[in-house]
């Protein structure tokens, strides 16, 4: 029982020290706000009342209040749109109080020129009214010349109206001017009278969020008040409690920095994670690209030597490490077994059965693509498979030496001796295979494996005794070798 009263006595301590730190906030967070508006109102009222702007921006204890907003960002956010507005309020005025200034000035000046101009003009048209009434009466004998004199005069007249008037267009062009730049800021004031619209409609959103604010603080005043009444004898563990909090916002704090920092780490590591997928992503799109071609093309594709170019290397470089060429089945790479002869007969078949295709594919293109002129081509056609597939036999053992040598440029006797097996071990295995492609003629009635044809110098397929067409025998020990095609 005395554990759950302790519990019970700790959680209502909970919930009433929330309640007073936050209607505590409210309240200071209010008074801050009307300490602004006040100093902003005040110096309002100052400039309506004298009708002048003063020169220096209204002063504020903005930066004291945000200071002690420190730790309250709605507050603060309230106090700085009052400090802007105030700001805004004084702008407006400023540039009020600018513009009359110039429009004034303006005026006088447009006054003062217009005035000097027309005494000016009644001035010399007083002096040339003098002129000629003097020169009328003192020479009224000499009328001819006085006439003449007139109509210079009358010249002379008419040029000064034409500097009159060009005085006067320029009087009228700044005028004009003047009237444009009054126009210009008439729109900055609109615009500026706007932005105080806009700023106006803002604080009256805050005004309403204040409103409630104050709603709440008044509930929250009762609350507090009633509080009060009741847990007066708990203030010593609530100032504890408040020290405890203190700490723990502290703490709090340290681990909001702390994951703000992992959070710009984890967002640079997203930023490289993604280039890097991006770039893997372009590279598979690229592969599925080659690979789809390789699937959809037709026919077989040549294979390539790396295997055997890194295989064969290996072999001369365990060559090396030994100090003589060793078999060719115990080549290890690290602790397993390398399988060169596996490695040699899989690319042996699959070497010939694309020399097999492409010889054929060769033929059959020569067929397809003859004219009427060259229809010989097709009862030859046959006869070129064999030295075809030779040629491209011995095309298989160039690439490969000079692959090699482009590995091992500088080898020495032993590199070059293990090479040579290796080479000669993977053309033999070749041309192995490549007897399974070669056409059959059977030349007497044979049953396969029972009867074999009766010209000894046809060869036969050691598997099945079949006659091979493009083989003969050199001699007649059973060693083959490839010749010209039988007829």
């Amino acid at each position: 029982k005395r554990a759950a009263i302790e519990l019970i006595h700790q959680e209502i301590t909970r919930s009433t020290t929330e309640h007073i730190q936050r209607a505590f906030v409210h309240w200071r967070r209010v008074v801050l706000i009307d300490k602004i508006s006040s100093g902003g109102s005040g110096a309002d009222i100052q400039c309506q009342h004298s009708g002048s702007i003063p020169s220096g921006a209204p002063q504020s204890d903005l930066p004291l209040v945000l200071e002690g907003l420190k730790n309250d960002a709605h507050g603060s956010a309230q106090a700085l749109a009052k400090g802007i507005n105030n700001l805004r309020q004084h702008d407006i005025g400023q540039l009020r109080a600018d513009w009359d200034t110039e429009k004034a000035v303006q005026a006088e000046r447009i006054d003062e020129m217009t005035k000097s101009s027309l005494d000016l003009l009644t001035a010399r048209q007083d002096e040339f009214e003098g002129c000629v009434q003097s020169t009328v009466e003192g020479l009224s004998a000499e009328i001819p010349s006085i006439q003449s004199k007139v109509a210079d005069l009358q010249s002379a007249h008419s040029a000064f109206a034409e500097s009159t008037a060009s005085a006067q267009s320029l009087h009228n062009e700044q005028l004009n001017i003047l009237s444009d730049r009054n126009d210009l800021l008439d729109e900055r004031l609109k615009q500026l009278e706007s932005r105080l619209i806009r700023a106006d409609e803002h604080i009256r959103s805050l005004e309403e969020d204040r409103a409630k604010s104050d709603q709440a603080i008044s509930s929250l005043q009762r609350q507090m008040k009633a509080s009060e009444r009741r847990h007066e004898a708990s203030d010593a563990k609530i100032q504890s409690i408040v020290h405890r909090f203190a700490m723990e916002n502290a703490e709090l704090r340290q681990r909001l920095e702390t994951a703000e920092k992992d959070n710009e780490a984890l967002s640079e590591q997203l930023q490289s994670t993604q280039a890097t997928l991006e770039k893997q992503r372009s590279s598979t799109q690229n592969a599925l690209d080659r690979i789809r071609d390789v699937l959809d093309a037709h026919g077989i594709r040549k294979p390539k030597l790396i295997k055997m170019i890194q295989l064969c290397a290996l072999y001369e470089m365990t060559a090396k490490e030994k100090n003589y060429v060793v078999s060719i089945d115990t080549v290890f790479d690290g602790n397993d077994a390398a399988n060169l002869p596996g490695n040699i007969a899989a690319f042996a078949h699959d070497y010939a059965l694309w020399i097999a295709y492409q010889a054929d594919h060769e033929v059959l293109h020569r067929a397809v693509a003859r004219t009427q002129s060259n229809q010989q081509d097709l009862v030859y056609a046959d006869d070129d498979l064999g030295p075809r597939r030779l040629e491209l036999l011995e095309g298989l053992k160039s690439d490969l030496c000079l692959a090699l040598e482009a590995v091992h440029p500088d080898a020495g006797l032993l590199k070059l001796e293990a090479r040579s097996r290796f080479v000669n071990r993977l053309m033999e295995a070749t041309d192995s295979a490549l007897s399974k492609h070669d056409q059959i003629v059977v030349e007497t009635n044979s049953r396969i494996g029972k009867l074999r044809s009766s010209k000894k110098s046809v060869p036969v397929c050691v598997a099945c005794d079949r006659p091979l067409r493009s083989r003969r025998r050199a001699n007649g020990d059973g060693v083959g070798e490839t010749g010209d095609q039988e007829a």
